[in-house]
């Protein structure tokens, strides 16, 4: 008899979904092209302008239209202080979004086997919409990556209750949906303190630190506006400003077009219930309560939005795509698990010595990565009004042009008198910039960018589209005004169009001349004077 083979030794489960973490990293970092100009969207520039204000120790002049997010505030502030590099957020987002992954794997691999994590792996790798967030720095990432680390901690066979619950407390900070987590897992413990089971309520006392997110973020609000409970109003103050005349949406309406929306992805519905028949059968409560609230506990706070006059967007969504996701990855699991159990028992029964078994599990794992292909694929990215390429292209041209005009717009807050107009009083009560006075008018997607970059306060830059919308571009402008246009950023050549010119123009009651053209590139800054 000859010598046993060699151990193979092989990496345990927590550094594979480590490896794997990394690798979906980096495939979803050369996707939307990290280290290109910067991509990122109103909303993480407001955290780092919201850090701006905190530090400086001054309050907000004027409504934002962000609603705070006290983690990001911090991580984004800090980061963009020592880098001064906006792509830095985004680079931040994607190790997170590697977290996300490794998190995934790891907890999938507990509900589902491997067939159910290399499905969710993939999905997540592949997906349109999560793409576009890592480039957007967007909050939901984080978001994502404290549910599922916080998922793996109680799956776990000790569970760890404390890093669970920190995970839930920054998920909070971060996504203030969260609640629809944090809630149904107090009422549980307050079920099992009801019922006598003292000791398991206990243990799983810490979950309840989650709530301190509510303190946190109203000191934060408190701090950056006066009013502990701004980050409340902000949905409502949007809606104020930008569609004042939004009616109240029927539930039957807003549930239709949600089942309308989940109708299109038959794939990953199918999925999902066989997923959640599997759960339901090996009585895997907590994966059932945790999918369960998040595919259904968010659209119920949509539907209670949209019926109160408040605007809402598909972005919020996201969260059912991924309970979807998770609970496909586990019908996805168990059908390969399946697949594994047919394809062995045929080739025994077909070749007599049984074949290695390492080729089952390949076999296996390769019909999990397809269905997984056709579910990532039918999942469109429901914010975008155009392909996920094409928005990432407009996005980053958008940023690259911010950083060419910087100079010309800094130029302009230099030369114009210092004393700063005080805000009016809007709809809902708010304070918002009168685009009238404001010295320069610029696109709503870089407003908060470019009060960031050039130090301005929040009354010297106006919203371009608000300014314009009902007037028309030249009208709307006051003498001595200057309007930054940049077709990528702006978007509606119905509106912005007429400001592409490289000589005056006079309306009925101004005139635009041209401070710096770039129609290459897409850069048009005008001032406007007396006809």
């Amino acid at each position: 008899m000859g010598d046993p083979p060699p151990a193979v030794n092989r990496p345990g489960p927590g550094l594979q979904a480590g490896l794997i973490g990394v690798v979906a990293a980096i495939i979803v970092a050369i996707t939307i092209q990290a280290v290109g100009p910067a991509m990122n969207d109103p909303d993480s520039a407001a955290s780092v302008l919201y850090f701006r204000q905190i530090v400086a120790g001054h309050r907000l002049e004027t409504f934002v239209s962000t609603t705070p997010k006290p983690l990001l505030t911090l991580v984004y502030g800090l980061v963009w202080t020592f880098t001064g590099d906006w792509r830095a957020l985004g680079w931040v987002t994607i190790a997170v979004f590697g977290i996300a992954v490794a998190s995934g794997m790891a907890l999938t691999r507990r509900w589902a086997g491997g067939g159910g994590a290399v499905f969710l792996v993939v999905a997540m790798t592949l997906s349109p919409v999560l793409a576009l967030e890592v480039s957007r720095a967007n909050s939901f990432i984080w978001a994502l990556a404290a549910w599922l680390v916080a998922g793996l901690a109680l799956s776990l066979p000790r569970p760890r209750v404390w890093l669970a619950a920190v995970a839930l407390l920054l998920a909070f900070l971060s996504r203030t949906e969260t609640v629809v987590l944090v809630l149904p897992a107090t009422l549980a413990l307050m079920g099992l303190a009801l019922r006598g089971r003292t000791a398991q309520a206990r243990r799983l006392a810490p979950l309840l630190l989650a709530w301190m997110a509510l303190p946190i973020a109203s000191l934060h609000d408190l701090i950056l506006t006066g009013d502990p409970f701004y980050w409340l109003g902000v949905p409502a103050g949007y809606t104020a400003i930008v569609a004042p005349d939004l009616r109240a949406l029927p539930p039957f309406e807003v549930i239709g077009a949600i089942v309308a929306r989940y109708a299109a992805m038959p794939i990953l519905v199918g999925l999902s219930v066989v997923g959640a028949v599997r759960l339901a059968v090996r009585r895997q409560w907590l994966a059932i309560v945790a999918i369960g609230c998040l595919t259904t506990g968010v659209p119920a706070l949509l539907v209670v939005i949209a019926w109160r006059h408040i605007y809402v967007t598909t972005r919020y969504l996201e969260q059912v795509d991924i309970g979807l996701l998770v609970a496909g990855a586990v019908g996805a699991g168990w059908l390969a698990a399946v697949a594994r159990r047919v394809v062995v028992s045929r080739w025994r029964s077909s070749d007599g010595p049984s074949r290695p078994r390492s080729v089952s599990p390949a076999v296996a794992i390769g019909s999990a990565v397809a269905i997984l292909a056709a579910v990532a694929a039918s999942i469109p990215p429901a914010q975008l009004d155009r392909d996920f390429a094409t928005e990432l292209d407009r996005v980053r041209t958008a940023n690259r042009n911010a950083d060419v005009a910087r100079p010309q717009l800094a130029a302009i807050l230099a030369t114009t008198p210092e004393s700063v107009p005080a805000p009016i009083r809007g709809p809902a009560d708010l304070y918002i910039v009168d685009t009238r006075q404001a010295t320069i008018l610029v696109p709503r997607s870089l407003l908060n960018r470019l009060l960031v970059d050039l130090d301005a306060p929040l009354t010297r830059l106006g919203d371009s589209w608000l300014a314009i919308r009902r007037s028309g571009a030249v009208d709307a402008m006051t003498p001595g005004q200057v309007i930054y246009h940049d077709r990528a950023g702006d978007q509606r050549p119905a509106l912005f169009g007429v400001l592409e010119v490289d000589r005056p123009m006079v309306g009925a009651s101004t005139r635009l001349a041209p401070l710096f053209v770039d129609p290459v590139s897409g850069i048009w800054i005008l001032e406007a004077s007396a006809p």
